[in-house]
This record gives structure tokens, sequence and C-alpha cells, in this order.
């Protein structure tokens, strides 16, 4: 993983014609919910002119959208919206962008080849490069020469760690979370995150492991990309990830899920993850509508109680609420809420819409019937603050 994360830099991302497709998924994410990047730009020749936030159904983020790297010199000093650390103060000029983030997860993770000259002129440009394809962009001769002579960086985060080791089964001191989705791109990622971010602010102190390019970028506190991991050892990555942060002290995990384990091509990560994870707890994740899989159109996708009741067979782990992803349901986004509460009787929001406050609640209360936890300080504070509020204690 790239050293010295801490510091926040301002960012560039490249979705050329694919910011309004899922697979812009990396920068969907960065703007939405990233901490370690200050997104400056958005570069999409087809939505020039917009901004990145309206398109993504978020509201006005000041982040523009421009055709290239070139129309960087002639932007005027704007408000970033984003989470993470101040805009800049009005009138000021925010730091000149020292980053170019691939921000896009196509089907197989490869560089569209016309691609390279926008890194090409980002490097020429003194910019770091980072990029979570498969496609490792330091593997380039051409590429990674020029980057030399620049003094850049390539940061491939799709790059496996050098020591792997297989998984031993180890049984966690801690509450361990899985989200679970019924296919790619649902929102493993932004419920697992979101859900984190809930527990600290009860004053838990949660841990997110991030299993994907995304989840690292946006500031996991611990994450390996699995799908890049051998897969004799995608199972230990996991573990070792989630033993780091038990290790650290940490009183509740959250692990992000990846694919489906009913997806025929991906659903063997989703069962790496599983395994090595080896959560007491899953969050279901799913989108309504959605009858087949975006690039499989031959494979369906499953509701999420099939889901469900595959990664218990498997792991044991209890069902313990759904996150509907309803940024297509439009008016219907409430219905389908309180449809799917009715039918599986879990708790059920969508995390960008209602927040992850119902889920939190229900993860508390499954934590404190468990006899298998000693839950730590902030753990313990939280679930009294539960049943105070509700009146049970």
């Amino acid at each position: 993983m790239e050293r010295n994360l801490n510091r926040v830099r301002t960012a560039v991302l490249l979705a050329r014609g694919k910011f309004r497709t899922s697979h812009a998924k990396t920068a969907h994410g960065l703007i939405l919910q990233g901490r370690r990047y200050r997104i400056a730009a958005v570069i999409d020749e087809t939505c020039a002119g917009r901004d990145a936030g309206e398109l993504m159904g978020i509201g006005h983020r000041g982040i523009p959208v421009i055709s290239g790297l070139s129309d960087l010199d002639g932007l005027q000093a704007r408000p970033v919206r984003t989470p993470g650390p101040r805009p800049p103060a009005p009138g000021t000029r925010p730091p000149a962008p020292g980053t170019l983030i691939i921000g896009v997860a196509p089907t197989g993770g490869r560089l569209p080849p016309a691609w390279k000259r926008d890194i090409r002129e980002a490097i020429g440009r003194g910019m770091d490069i980072v990029s979570g394809l498969h496609d490792f962009i330091g593997d380039d001769p051409a590429l990674s020469r020029l980057a030399r002579e620049r003094g850049v960086r390539i940061w491939d985060v799709r790059r496996p760690p050098g020591r792997l080791e297989l998984a031993r089964g180890r049984e966690w001191p801690v509450p361990v979370v899985l989200t679970c989705g019924t296919d790619c791109a649902v929102g493993k990622r932004t419920v697992a995150t979101e859900l984190c971010r809930e527990a600290r602010r009860r004053g838990i102190d949660a841990a997110l492991v991030a299993t994907g390019q995304t989840g690292i970028l946006v500031g996991a506190d611990a994450g390996s990309v699995i799908d890049r991991v051998p897969g004799d050892f995608m199972s230990g990555e996991v573990e070792r990830l989630v033993d780091r942060v038990v290790r650290r002290g940490k009183e509740l995990v959250f692990v992000q899920g990846q694919a489906s384990l009913t997806h025929r091509a991906y659903g063997a990560v989703t069962l790496g993850i599983l395994h090595g994870a080896r959560p007491h707890f899953i969050v279901l994740v799913h989108e309504p509508g959605r009858r087949v899989r975006p690039s499989f159109p031959d494979q369906p996708v499953p509701e999420p109680a099939r889901e469900g009741t595959l990664v218990t067979a498997l792991s044991g782990a209890v069902p313990v609420g759904i996150s509907l992803n309803c940024g297509r349901c439009g008016a219907g986004a409430a219905r389908a809420v309180r449809e799917c509460r009715r039918r599986t009787g879990l708790a059920v929001v969508d995390v960008l819409r209602d927040g992850a406050g119902p889920l939190v609640d229900s993860i508390l209360r499954h934590v404190e019937r468990d006899g298998r936890f000693r839950p730590g300080p902030g753990l313990r504070g939280a679930i009294r603050e539960l049943f105070g509020r509700e009146g049970k204690r």
C-alpha cells in the first residue's frame, strides 16, 4: 500500500465515457466518501461542463467534469464539498492536483489503450498515478521510465502483497460484520463505510477492512484487493487483515464483501472473503429492480433472502439487516424499503437515503444477546444507550 496516506492529496479522476455508468464506482466512491483525496475534477468528455455530484444524483459538489487535463489550467478556485478536510477559503486557489486516479473498474479490469495518452500527460505535469486496474501501469516500460524521469510515483493498488498466508480459521473475540451483495456494484463498500461511520459516531472503536481498490483509496483501516490474490491465499489475506485490526484493539470490525456467492464469474472471490472474514453477522445489499447482472445478462440476480441463506449455510453468520440501493427507484424508494422489510422481517434501509442507524441498532441488539463477546467500553456504552433509548434497560 502507498506510504504516507495520512496526508490528503488533491486529485483528478479519469473516467472517459464511463462516469455515468456503474463502471465508475471508484470515482463515485471517492466523491461520496473519500477521506484521502480531495477531488478537483473528473475527466469525461461526454458530460463535460456538468457538476459531478449532480450527475451522481447527490447534489452539487463543486467538482467540475472536464474534457481533459488541459482544462485544469482554466479552472477557477472553487470549494470542494467532499467528506474530509475543509475546502479552501473563498477567494483562495486550492493546490494544483498532484494525482491522477483511474476512476473506473470495468469488466476484466483492463486499461483502455487510449487512456495511456492521459497518463503520459499527467506524468508530464508531475502528477502521481493511482490505478486499481488489473493492468499494472508500473509494468509498462515507457510509462514507468517516464515516471522515474519526472520523479513521480505510480501506485498500482491491485498489486498483491509480497507475503501471502493460508487461512487458519481463527476465531474472533470481537464482532465481525460482513456486507454481502446479490451482485457486483450494488453498494457493499458504501454500506460498510456508512456502518463504520455510524458506529464511530456512537463512540465505538470500529474498523473498516477493504477488499477492493476503492475501499483502500477511500480510507479503510486495512485492505488488499482480494481478486488479485492467488486463489489459495484469498482467505488467508482477508484473515490477516481482520487479525491486524483486532490486534489494534478494535471493538467492532466491518468487512467489505465482493460480488455474490451465486455470481459465476466472481463468486470464488466472494467465498474466499467469507471464509477469511469468518463473520458473526452479515448485512445484505441489493438493488431493487435489478433482474440480471449488467455485464452477464444470462445470470439472474437473486433476492437478498436467498443470498443470505447461502451465506449462513456456509458460515453460520446471522443476517441482521438489508440495505437497498434505491438510486434508480425514484419515488418508489420508500415503498421498496417497506415491502422488503415486510417480506424479510429484518431491519431494511437505504443507507444513503435513510442513514445506517437502524442497521447499527440491529447489530448492537444481536451483539448484546450473543454470549461469545465481552464488548469493549465503546461498544458497551453504545448498547446501554440503545436500550436506554428504547426503555428496555
